[in-house]
């Protein structure tokens, strides 16, 4: 159902709303105290985070972009987005080099924003399936900030959580910012 209300959302739909859920997120009080911020680079329909990755950069942030190894994720630091490659999956991914793009231990990441294919209203997230992020999410302080952007258009009311998911504490949407109340 998500699948289908994302492909038939037109481009311009999604170019203005990725533009204020880039905003949004940009305006979370997290945001301002995250110091490290890890995101991901945005691919086909999904809500685009290159802006929001150059706005992060430029604000002095320390930005870190996820790299596929055998069924896991690393974090690591970029300095800017030309040092970027195509990963396993065709995602664009920091390139496995220590002198230009480090590894950061999870445990250094004050802030995460996921990607989804669609999130509830109750802060629930439906990933890609491959479960990259269920492992690395186990990997981060307790209090790391964990968000998704979602269009509003694919919103869900709840998505079936499994033992192993995790409530986001934001999901961010073009109209407003959902907050997880456990």
């Amino acid at each position: 159902m998500a699948k289908e209300a994302l492909e038939a959302t037109s481009e311009e739909y999604r170019s203005s709303a990725s533009a204020t859920i880039a905003v949004n997120a940009l305006a979370l009080p997290e945001m301002h105290k995250a110091r490290t911020v890890m995101l991901y680079v945005s691919v086909d329909k999904e809500p685009a985070t290159l802006a929001l990755i150059v706005k992060l950069l430029e604000a002095g942030k320390k930005v870190c972009l996820p790299r596929c190894t055998e069924h896991t994720l690393e974090a690591r630091r970029i300095k800017s987005i030309e040092h970027l490659v195509p990963g396993p999956y065709g995602i664009p991914e920091p390139v496995a080099d220590d002198s230009v793009s480090p590894v950061v231990k999870p445990s250094k990441i004050d802030l995460v924003i996921l990607p989804c294919v669609a999130c509830g209203t109750d802060c629930s997230r439906l990933g890609h399936g491959a479960g990259y992020y269920d492992r690395f999410l186990k990997e981060l302080k307790r209090d790391t900030f964990k968000a998704a952007l979602c269009y509003d258009k694919i919103l869900l009311e709840g998505i079936p959580m499994d033992e192993h998911d995790e409530y986001m504490n934001a999901v961010i949407t073009e109209k407003t910012v959902y907050r997880w109340r456990p």
